[in-house]
């Protein structure tokens, strides 16, 4: 298996699915509480030492025979997984700006009373 399958394969198995999907999430919630540092390093590090290990050290052979190897080897083009980040870094926004838009009620009730 040459090492652009792997690149692509380690990315269906189960291992790498739970990290993405469990850091994203708490990685999110830490932007929503402004931990920005302890977010980044959520948003990075497990993935990538995940990823490093399934490339170096899993049999992908298997997901890549799967129905879904077949499916990921024709679905999943550079410009998807550009769309797949533009997606999480849409929501990384969303959440760093959503205390903002919470606390906007309460600064028009503030500048009101101002005038």
């Amino acid at each position: 298996m040459t090492f652009q399958e792997k690149r692509l394969y380690h990315q269906i198995h189960p291992l790498k699915l739970f990290t993405d999907w469990s850091t994203g999430f708490i990685a999110l919630y830490m932007l929503w509480r402004r931990h920005l540092s302890l977010a980044l390093i959520l948003m990075f590090v497990p993935g990538i030492i995940v990823s490093s290990l399934l490339v170096r050290r899993a049999t992908l052979e298997p997901y890549k025979q799967s129905a879904f190897g077949h499916y990921v080897k024709r679905s999943i083009t550079p410009s998807m997984e550009a769309v797949r980040l533009a997606g999480y870094g849409g929501f990384c926004i969303t959440c760093i700006g959503q205390q903002q838009v919470a606390q906007l009620p309460s600064r028009l009730r503030a500048s009101r009373r101002d005038c």
